[in-house]
């Protein structure tokens, strides 16, 4: 119906928030409305960022995902997400981590 349900970015090279994977597709900004979640509308998300991945040739996908985000780490385990590392930053005062998830795409069929 012409409303925006949700978005991601994908970035490559220098448009990376993190200098560490310069081979690699950074996925970020993950958000779909929530009276659009539970309807399979994430999986469709995702399904569209590894295949841009695959599209562009990159061995490896890795994203960051705040450490007490469980449901969402369990979802990108699914998808063959691994902790790999983790950066804390501030926001204000207050000390926040998150976990670098990382994606071979050399062992995708």
């Amino acid at each position: 119906g012409g409303e925006v349900v949700g978005f991601l970015k994908l970035s490559w090279k220098d448009a990376q928030t993190e200098p560490d994977y310069p081979d690699a597709m950074e996925l970020q900004r993950i958000y779909l409305r929530v009276k659009y979640q539970g309807h399979h509308l994430g999986r469709q998300i995702m399904d569209f960022a590894m295949q841009e991945a695959k599209k562009s040739g990159v061995p490896r996908v890795w994203l960051g995902v705040w450490k007490h985000n469980y449901p969402a780490q369990k979802i990108y385990g699914r998808y063959g997400f691994k902790r790999v590392s983790q950066h804390t930053f501030m926001v204000g005062d207050d000390p926040q981590t998150d976990f670098i998830l990382m994606k071979d795409m050399t062992e995708e069929d």
